[in-house]
């Protein structure tokens, strides 16, 4: 007699690859690659001074940021490519460096 018919399957039964495993590996790890650069220069990425609701003072020929309780403080309504493009063309306006226009308004009142 030959050995048993449960036997013989034992023998030919291949170990089980855990695929899914590996595969949710891999993926973490390229969400991880991915998601920790951004996150880190979104973190590190120092604020804009010139972004709009923030405040600026003239200071020679140029804008400087200060804060919109000091005395001669602008407010930044908008930033736009033009002064024509400001929202109330008679306010005064300041022009970056970058050719960017600051349409401003006095911050108290």
């Amino acid at each position: 007699m030959g050995k048993p018919a449960a036997a013989e399957n034992d023998a030919e039964i291949t170990p089980q690859v855990r695929n899914g495993r590996v595969l949710l590996a891999v993926l973490g790890a390229a969400i991880l690659l991915l998601v920790v650069p951004f996150a880190a220069t979104w973190a590190l990425a120092p604020a804009d001074r010139y972004g709009v609701d923030a405040c600026v003072r003239q200071q020679g020929g140029d804008a400087v940021p200060v804060s919109c309780g000091e005395p001669g403080a602008f407010k930044i309504v908008s930033r736009v490519g033009s002064q024509s493009n400001c929202p109330d063309p008679g306010q005064p306006s300041a022009e970056l460096r970058n050719k960017a226009v600051l349409c401003l308004k006095p911050a108290k009142g």
